[in-house]
Order: C-alpha cells, then structure tokens, then sequence
C-alpha cells in the first residue's frame, strides 16, 4: 500500500530523512565534531542507507508472500551482507572507551 501511495511512500522518505538527521546529530554531540563537520553528517547518510537497503527487502519479500520466518532469515543475511561493506569505513569511529 504505501509504494502504491505517492503521499504515503513521500512520508515514508521523510521518515527516513528524520531518522538520519537524529543520527548525524547524536553522531556529532557523541564525537564533539564541530557544527561544520561532514564525518557525522557522511556516516548517519552511510548508516541510513543501509536501514534503508534493509527495510526494502523487508518489504520485497513481504510483498512477495515469504513468510515472517523467510524474511527474517532473508534480511540477517542481508544484515551481515550490508554491514560489512561498512565495516572497514565505520568500525572505529563513534566508539566509546571501554570504562
């Protein structure tokens, strides 16, 4: 319903939109990166694009009729697929000492 709405799908972005907003701002405040900076914006942008990758084929496969235990098992591989193309980029940044 909603990749057949305009309206809908349009929220839809602007959902994703917020979500990485609130990252690359939480990313900046947690790194102490000045307002200009483009490392938290680049990274939240990174991040929201691989929710993005894996909420789509969530949503493929539900579409499709796979079954809650077909997705589920789909989108963990899919999830290891995905974050570790990042991985090398992103690993050590953001990452708090261990107290």
């Amino acid at each position: 319903m909603i990749t057949e709405s305009p309206v809908l799908f349009a929220r839809l972005r602007e959902l994703h939109q917020q979500r990485e907003d609130a990252l690359d701002e939480a990313l900046a405040a947690e790194t102490g990166a000045p307002a200009d900076a483009l490392a938290p914006r680049a990274a939240a942008a990174l991040l929201a694009a691989a929710h993005r990758t894996l909420f789509h084929r969530a949503v493929d496969l539900a579409v499709a009729g796979r079954t809650h235990h077909q997705i589920v098992n789909a989108v963990a591989k899919a999830t290891d697929e995905v974050f570790a193309l990042l991985e090398p980029s992103l690993a050590d940044y953001a990452v708090r000492e261990a107290a």
